[in-house]
């Protein structure tokens, strides 16, 4: 059995359940948190997930333990999810299964040595499937910074804060040799980058973003500021997105211009 939050699980039970009952037989061989209804479910896999397996009843309750799942898995897509439920819904969860959302299919009553083989296959899988994961992102990105490193440019991302200042949240390495400053210093604090900026420059580049911010359209702009001892150009371009309701985030880069 995997360990840490690899292991961990987390059974759903409904109004008429057997989960409590099982999870107590299977604690001694298995990291299990039990939940009753969905709307403490959710408030567990927020406080304390993710689980690596996620075992639901059927009828929680007043919720579907389908859609449950399907929450479940839209949120967490590498938690490995198991239901219970009776003989007469095996058409309902025959297509959870076929949709992707339901791993494992368990009929009740299930003895807990039953349920106790399907958490291990569900372990290995969530095992298996997060180190393909890692590996898959790991090689995504070197591929990422080895774009980053050929581009002419510094790559960004920022949002917009309330008091109208902009906030770094991603900036290529390559600003360590156009303007002198590390990623972090700039992520940490906007004004280590936006203060070397003629005030006039940086007064134009504050009223882009709030019209961009009204419009969602991209924008272009042009600025100078000393960097490294010098006068420099920049031209950069960013478009925004709006994430969620009110969030919005900025992609763009920012070239040296200096002829």
């Amino acid at each position: 059995m995997p360990d840490g939050s690899e292991s961990k699980i987390l059974f759903v039970e409904g109004a008429e359940s057997c989960l409590s009952a099982l999870a107590g037989e299977l604690h001694s061989q298995f990291s299990i948190e039990t939940a009753h209804g969905a709307e403490q479910g959710a408030e567990l896999i927020g406080r304390r997930g993710p689980f690596a397996v996620v075992v639901a009843d059927l009828h929680i309750h007043e919720n579907n333990g389908i859609d449950f799942l399907r929450q479940v898995r839209r949120l967490n897509p590498d938690s490995v999810c198991v239901v219970l439920a009776d003989h007469d819904d095996v058409s309902v969860v025959v297509d959870a299964v076929n949709e992707g959302i339901v791993f494992r299919f368990l009929t009740t009553p299930c003895p807990p040595d039953v349920l106790g083989k399907a958490l291990d296959e569900c372990l290995s899988r969530h095992l298996t499937e997060h180190k393909a994961l890692a590996e898959a992102l790991q090689k995504s990105e070197a591929g990422y910074q080895r774009m980053m490193a050929n581009l002419p440019g510094v790559v960004y991302q920022f949002t917009l804060r309330i008091d109208g200042s902009i906030k770094f949240l991603f900036v290529s390495d390559a600003c360590r040799e156009m303007f002198g400053l590390e990623p972090d210093c700039i992520k940490e604090d906007s004004n280590a980058l936006m203060n070397r900026f003629k005030a006039s420059d940086r007064a134009d580049f504050y009223q882009m973003i709030a019209e961009s911010a009204a419009t969602l359209e991209p924008c272009r702009w042009r600025g100078c500021g000393r960097f490294n001892d010098d006068e420099r150009w920049f031209h950069g371009v960013c478009r925004p997105e709006r994430i969620g309701d009110a969030e919005i985030v900025w992609d763009g880069m920012l070239t040296d211009i200096t002829e």
